[in-house]
């Protein structure tokens, strides 16, 4: 993962200050459509909508930020099947609950790839 942030901070950095809030305005926004997707628990082990302390998880974040980003313009198609997305990803969680596979605990390449694709054939589903 350090590999990974190195080589984005390395294309990056000699960005300018427009480019720079052009990325803020894109980050804020897939931000803005996980929380309003998920009900302000985004990045939860927790199921959707189940009232306990929410605490987001990074290796959750990725795969579903990476995500929202590929499937920016199918957003509408998204934010349509809300409940069935919360149902699925509830079912994701419960499934990989214990193995650890989607907390980040595991953060190799392969295992980030992994993780994406877990998230990609959720929201495929639905679109």
């Amino acid at each position: 993962m350090k590999a990974i942030l190195d080589r984005c901070m390395e294309r990056n950095a000699d960005c300018t200050l427009q480019s720079a809030e052009e990325m803020k305005a894109h980050f804020r926004s897939r931000l803005v459509f996980a929380d309003q997707l998920f009900d302000g628990q985004p990045f939860s082990m927790s199921s959707p909508g189940v009232t306990i302390a929410h605490r987001p998880v990074a290796g959750i974040y990725d795969g579903v930020m990476v995500v929202l980003d590929e499937l920016w313009d199918r957003r509408e198609q998204l934010q349509a099947r809300k409940v069935d997305i919360q149902a699925a990803y509830g079912q994701l969680v419960e499934k990989h609950r214990e193995s650890g596979e989607l907390t980040g605990s595991a953060n190799t390449a392969a295992d980030i790839r992994n993780r994406i694709g877990k998230f990609r054939s959720l929201f495929a589903q639905f679109i």
